[in-house]
């Protein structure tokens, strides 16, 4: 048998007593290895409770007075997915029957459209973005014009009112 590197003191009793602290220092990193997984699984929780706070929007004030209602431009009250003119025009008199948006077009035209044409009234409705040029899509939809389609021009803004009162008289009103 070979001798000990340390000599004859690392043999025997004073190897037991060599042992018994690695056994402790074993022990505490092992202690430590899970006391840091028990803190990690508290900061989880911790952080799940705060997110789901968030998502509810979990609030003992008022929420009436923190949350604008949606407005028309007239004040009037409009659900909160309607966002811009042509989303208003569609709460108003529900889906066109034929839509024509070139805001995703490739190439993207210098000037994007959409129009929005209802057969039965004889009109196409033309938006533009009020969004900056460089911005890219989605748009916030504003009305340019009314086109009639028996005729095949733009209704001039003195005929507006009229001719929506006569053809696409929710255009006016809230549903």
């Amino acid at each position: 048998m070979a001798p000990h590197p340390l000599g004859s003191a690392a043999t025997g009793a004073g190897a037991r007593i060599d042992n018994i602290g690695l056994h402790k220092e074993r022990r505490s990193r092992s202690h430590f290895v899970v006391m840091c997984c028990v803190m990690c699984k508290a900061l989880l929780i911790a952080s799940v409770i705060m997110v789901c706070i968030g998502i509810l929007g979990c609030d003992s004030g008022n929420t009436s007075q923190s949350t604008p209602s949606q407005t028309d431009s007239l004040g009037r009250q409009v659900p909160a997915w309607v966002h811009d003119d042509a989303d208003l025009l569609v709460y108003r008199c529900g889906q066109p029957d034929r839509v024509l948006d070139t805001s995703e077009d490739d190439p993207r035209p210098l000037i994007p459209s959409r129009i929005l044409t209802y057969r039965k009234a004889h009109l196409k409705i033309a938006y533009v973005p009020s969004d900056p040029a460089d911005q890219p899509p989605p748009y916030h939809w504003k009305l340019m014009g009314l086109i009639d389609t028996r005729a095949n021009h733009a209704i001039e803004a003195s005929e507006l009112r009229s001719t929506l009162e006569k053809r696409l008289p929710c255009m006016l009103k809230n549903p």
